[in-house]
């Protein structure tokens, strides 16, 4: 969103008494060094130079950090640092930002800094897509700060901003760094249940955390399923149990009731069809042959139709027997999958963490490589400054040895329209060198940008080769004047014998304009290839910013709860297969 680079005073050129209030250079009213570069729209972008009063202002704003906490930060601890979300204007717009500053050193000591503002829209805009990810969007994604500022909050944009206290007042003792950085933590809290990932935005800061709440009835849905169809399964068994129990109960009281009813001969010859029956493995294709037209035949016939009906229902319950058994074992394999698929969750989010790591680490990458194209910037300025000072005093030598040459003026007018010819086109060269620090100047703003940065150095790259074929033009047209000026210089020898020296003196000088260029040149190559390195960088960026992305979505499948309720399962589960292979093996004494 913006790119702020300024130096301490004094430390960009050490000359701020010529640049005050110089803001085509990006100095301000101190001459201090101090551009700002922003982007609104898609291709909207604007330069500003800050004032003192912005840089020095260091009063709370509404979450108590210092406004130019971004500036003083890096100052004060010589170590990058990223500020708590707040909100500022920019191009007439209120946005929510945080800034990543990184300090420029000198030999150890801080000479400027370099920061870096990141729109908190574009954090609030992967928040939401992420929750929408989870669960299909029954869920909420947020990012707090280590202050316990809130940068994003899918579930409510307004928040943004705002401390998190105030949001959740309920969670407020476990939304501050100190929690964070006991690691993650998965707890329920009401009807929801809460996930936080700590994280660390750069290397060696306060850890932030990503927050996520899950409603308890969704996270639960799939355990209270199941748990539902094996209670219902587990109830129509024992009623199916109960129901057969107190059928052949009944049959068995009307049997012992017709046997006292009978005499007693013919009933033992029935009861010893019984004990034959009944002495074995429990034999149901068994059936009693007493076939006499009275009471004790007819209760033979019922009882073998007893038989067949029992043989029936004890088949019945075998299979339900090794149906309910089936279930259990199926149970316990979904408990296995549900621990398996939280030992992967483990694992992706152990991928966040590296991924933002990562991300982090591209970041100050690319601010390395920035604050190395300024200095290059600074190095050009500096030689430009220089062949300006040279040309100058070319000029005064050359005016010095026009005097000298008054008493052949025939000859020293040929000389002095060379002369004039010659400081036209030094000035062209004076020109292209201050354009040239301008457009190295823009290269260094161009540079920080992340997505279109080609397009913008490009027309800047192409502005410093037109520049640089002009001044290999008028090097050329100064050098044909020279040749002119020295064959006329040869018609006067002796009228310029005074004015050797002088000569001489002025060659110097343009060689060492020569060579002032020459560095100035090396210098805008060196803003090149600090360029190429801030594209890759941010190249980089983007694709870690995809993996952070996916890894956060595969993190909707796996809770810690279901985890230890799986657990619970697996252990009701293998039980109820124990009761069902202990009454299968009951059931299996009866040969049907």
């Amino acid at each position: 969103m913006g790119l702020f680079v300024a130096f301490e005073p004094g430390q960009a050129g050490g000359d701020d008494e010529q640049f005050k209030s110089k803001t085509e250079f990006g100095s301000n009213e101190i001459g201090r060094f101090s551009t700002y570069y922003s982007r609104y729209g898609s291709s909207t972008f604007d330069l500003a130079v800050l004032d003192e009063q912005t840089i020095r202002n260091d009063q709370p704003n509404t979450n108590g950090q210092q406004i130019n906490s971004w500036y003083t930060c890096s100052k004060n601890s010589l170590k990058p640092c990223i500020t708590a979300p707040y909100f500022d204007s920019v191009n007439g717009q209120t946005k929510g930002v945080v800034s990543l500053s990184v300090p420029y050193l000198e030999k150890g000591k801080y000479a400027g800094v370099l920061v870096v503002d990141l729109s908190l829209d574009d954090l609030q805009e992967q928040s939401e897509k992420i929750a929408l990810d989870i669960y299909n969007g029954d869920s909420s994604v947020s990012i707090v700060s280590d202050s316990g500022v809130v940068a994003a909050n899918s579930a409510s944009a307004k928040s943004v901003g705002k401390l998190a206290s105030e949001v959740w007042p309920q969670n407020a003792a476990q939304l501050q760094a100190k929690t964070f950085a006991s690691g993650m933590r998965a707890e329920q809290e009401l009807d929801k249940f809460q996930l936080l990932l700590p994280f660390a935005p750069i290397a060696g800061a306060a850890p932030w955390a990503v927050k996520i709440d899950v409603p308890w009835s969704t996270l639960m849905a799939p355990s209270d399923k199941l748990a539902d169809q094996l209670d219902a399964r587990r109830r129509s068994g024992m009623w199916q149990i109960i129901a057969f129990g107190g059928l052949l109960g009944t049959l068995g009281l009307l049997i012992s009731a017709v046997i006292i009813h009978k005499s007693l001969h013919p009933l033992r010859v029935i009861t010893l069809m019984m004990k034959e029956i009944a002495s074995g493995d429990g034999d149901l294709t068994k059936r009693i042959n007493y076939n006499q037209p009275n009471e004790l035949g007819e209760l033979s016939g019922w009882f073998n139709r007893f038989l067949d009906k029992l043989h029936s229902l004890i088949k019945e319950i075998q299979i339900s027997t090794q149906q309910t058994r089936e279930a259990a074992l199926h149970a316990s394999t979904i408990a296995q999958e549900s621990r398996a698929k939280l030992n992967a969750q483990a694992s992706e989010v152990d991928q966040v963490a590296t991924a933002s790591t990562e991300m982090a680490a591209t970041a100050q990458e690319v601010a390395r490589s920035t604050s190395s194209t300024a200095e290059a910037a600074h190095e050009s300025n500096v030689a430009g400054s220089q062949a300006d000072r040279i040309i100058v005093s070319a000029s005064q030598t050359i005016h010095e040895l026009s005097n000298g040459m008054g008493q052949n003026m025939s000859q020293v007018k040929e000389l002095a329209e060379s002369s004039a010819k010659i400081s036209s086109v030094l000035e062209v060269i004076r020109g292209i060198a201050e354009q040239t620090n301008l457009l190295a100047l823009n290269a260094a703003i161009e540079a920080a940008r992340a997505g279109e940065a080609g397009r913008g150095f490009a027309v800047v790259a192409d502005e410093v080769r037109t520049l640089a074929r002009r001044t290999q033009d008028s090097v050329t047209e100064s050098q044909s004047i020279i040749e002119a000026l020295q064959q006329n210089t040869s018609n006067v020898v002796t009228a310029m014998g005074e004015s050797h020296l002088l000569t001489g003196i002025t060659v110097e000088e343009f060689t060492k304009v020569g060579a002032a260029l020459l560095q100035m040149s090396a210098g805008v190559g060196k803003i090149n290839e600090m360029t190429l390195q801030i594209a890759s960088a941010t190249e980089e960026q983007s694709a870690v910013a995809d993996e952070v992305s996916a890894n956060v979505s595969n993190i909707r499948d796996f809770t810690q709860r279901l985890a230890i309720n799986g657990q619970e399962m697996e252990t009701v589960s293998l039980h109820l297969s124990a009761l069902a292979e202990n009454l299968e093996e009951k059931v299996g004494h009866f040969k049907v």
